[in-house]
């Protein structure tokens, strides 16, 4: 009973990953509970960082001096005007 209370309480990738198991105690339940919260941090965690890099190196290059070529153009034309 107290082990179904701490399941239903969990997130549903979390409650996913234990429900079906079957745990001797409630003990054992909240570590293995810990440790795949920690998994799942740590896998979001990177997945974060993949997708901050990659929309980084995603600016190529030739669109920023394109981009300051544009600019620079255009300074220049107001300067002769």
């Amino acid at each position: 009973m107290l082990m179904d209370k701490f399941i239903d309480g969990l997130s549903p990738e979390l409650r996913l990953r234990v429900k079906y198991k079957e745990f001797k105690s409630i003990g054992l339940l909240v570590k293995t509970t810990e440790q795949y919260a920690a998994s799942l941090e740590e896998t979001n965690r990177n997945r974060q960082n993949r997708e901050f890099i990659n929309a980084v190196t995603n600016r190529t290059p030739q669109n920023s001096s394109s981009e300051l070529q544009t600019l620079i153009q255009a300074n220049q034309k107001m300067m002769t005007d």
